[in-house]
């Protein structure tokens, strides 16, 4: 029995020594983005017959694990996914708002000033300084929705710029994956899991899931498989690839099909195709009104004895902000009168206040809105739409500090437990260094003095 001994306290030595030096790692790697907690897995070893019944022999470190959870990596996921799309939309958004520049330098307050100017000029129509007035406050209107359409165009080549960058990191995180899967399947279970590898796959899953939104499963060999829209991105040790088309501003996979992705990818992609054409739809539709009635009002008019109004303002219609421009140059073209006859009244002024009207008269939208509420209507919608955005972004960031915070409880080190675990495994090695000498003492009495009594 005393040779049982040995080994039996040889067992417990190991154990306990494998416990302390993964106690020991734990602490090393408390401060380690994505090291993941281990615990020491220790089994009986198998008994031994002997005449008075089982004895045992000793325990098995049989494995290193993680504390692991899958369902609050899914959760964890799965929020950063959604954070990652509605982080980007709130910034983009609010980018976006920020360009219009309401409500002291908007398209608002400068339809107000042209009003200001129609009215002065109807007031005094041969006042060579109100017509120079409104020209002048034309100038700036058209300015103000030009800067805007650039601001607008220039949002837009940023966002595909970042789109593609991003897709681009994606693509290289994906082959990353692809090589951490390879190198997890090679290394195999039959010495222990490579929990380095592990922990380094969960942290690109992690950063993967905010980068695109994928689906994650874990197969039955630890290795990784992504999806996007049921198509696989990751697939054991192969990566497929995705491209962006800044033309037509798709997202495609490797096989050939359009993907919507989500994450960050998923903002930029939204932005781009809903959020920024909605932007210039409507900002498109509000020049097209406003030219269309201001020179529908001026060629009511007349600027001379016979002589009708022509276009204050000109615009190409595959771009209506982008080109809009004031189309006369002549402060002598606005049709300030509503009569051309003979003699010609110089002192009319009845077409300048129809054009001044404009501020009350609902001709924009259908006939809903006047130029002024339509412009308020298009400001204000991108405002409550960046507002809302935020609000959601920063619900969601709730939410995901607080998964965070769960799966942090549950792998994450602490110091706390840590050093009990080294002092219960000290405690231990101590213990079964006793039961190695108790074990030698027996063996030396036995050896050394049996047959010497008497002597």
């Amino acid at each position: 029995m005393s040779f049982q001994a040995l080994s039996t306290g040889y067992t417990g030595l190991y154990s306990s020594q494998i416990g302390i030096d993964t106690a020991s790692n734990n602490v090393s790697n408390v401060n380690t983005p994505g090291y993941t907690r281990q615990r020491v897995e220790l089994r009986p070893r198998l008994s031994r017959q002997l005449l008075a019944g089982r004895v045992g022999t000793g325990v098995d470190a049989f494995d290193i694990t993680r504390s692991r959870d899958a369902f609050l990596d899914a959760r964890v996921r799965g929020a950063q996914g959604s954070l990652g799309a509605l982080e980007t939309n709130a910034d983009l958004l609010e980018r976006a708002e920020k360009i219009l520049g309401e409500p002291d330098f908007g398209i608002g307050a400068s339809l107000n000033d042209l009003w200001d100017a129609f009215e002065n000029l109807s007031l005094s129509p041969t006042d060579k300084g109100s017509r120079v007035a409104v020209i002048s406050q034309l100038e700036s209107l058209s300015g103000r929705i030009n800067s805007i359409s650039k601001g607008v165009d220039q949002l837009q080549d940023d966002t595909s710029l970042k789109f593609s960058v991003a897709v681009d990191e994606a693509n290289s995180m994906l082959q990353e994956l692809a090589d951490l899967n390879n190198a997890i399947q090679r290394a195999g279970t039959k010495n222990g899991m490579p929990n380095d590898l592990l922990d380094r796959r969960d942290q690109l899953l992690d950063k993967a899931a905010q980068k695109l939104g994928a689906h994650i499963q874990i197969n039955g060999d630890n290795s990784a498989r992504l999806t996007l829209n049921g198509l696989a991105l990751v697939d054991g040790a192969q990566a497929l690839s995705l491209t962006y088309d800044a033309t037509t501003g798709t997202l495609t996979h490797s096989t050939g099909f359009d993907v919507q992705a989500g994450g960050e990818i998923g903002g930029l992609q939204t932005f781009l195709s809903s959020d920024l054409t909605a932007i210039r739809t409507d900002l498109n539709q509000l020049v097209v009104d406003l030219a269309d009635n201001v020179n529908a009002r001026n060629q009511a008019g007349f600027t001379a004895p016979g002589v009708a109004g022509g276009d204050l303002l000109s615009y190409s219609p595959l771009n209506p902000s982008g080109t809009i421009a004031v189309g006369v140059t002549d402060p002598a073209e606005i049709a300030a009168s509503s009569d051309g006859g003979t003699p010609f009244p110089a002192h009319n002024g009845e077409n300048a206040r129809s054009l001044a009207d404009l501020r009350f008269d609902t001709v924009a939208a259908g006939g809903t809105l006047t130029l002024h509420g339509a412009a308020r209507s298009f400001t204000s919608a991108i405002g409550a739409k960046a507002a809302i955005a935020r609000q959601t972004a920063d619900a969601q960031a709730d939410l995901t500090t607080s998964a965070e915070l769960s799966r942090s409880a549950s792998q994450g080190v602490n110091v706390d437990e840590e050093m009990i675990d080294l002092i219960r495994y000290q405690r231990a090695y101590q213990a079964s260094a006793r039961v190695i000498t108790a074990a030698d003492q027996m063996l030396d009495t036995l050896i050394n003095r049996t047959g010497l009594v008497g002597r």
